[in-house]
């Protein structure tokens, strides 16, 4: 089994990178949001440290 890191980035207003971190991690948790939904991933291979976008709401994977 490879091994990747798998990363979600949203853009967020804040006063502080604090306030920003927490106001992603409340859309993040908020699961009764039904406009809301966090389908696009960058995933990294760890040994090739080749990037892809992983988007699963098309269903589509492209390097980056």
């Amino acid at each position: 089994m490879k091994h990747y890191r798998v990363s979600w980035d949203i853009d967020v207003e804040a006063h502080t990178p604090t306030e920003a971190a927490q106001k992603a991690l409340e859309i993040m948790m908020d699961s009764i949001r039904p406009d809301f939904w966090a389908n696009v991933f960058t995933v990294v291979d760890s040994k090739t440290n080749t990037a892809y976008i992983a988007d699963l709401g098309t269903h589509t994977t492209e390097e980056r």
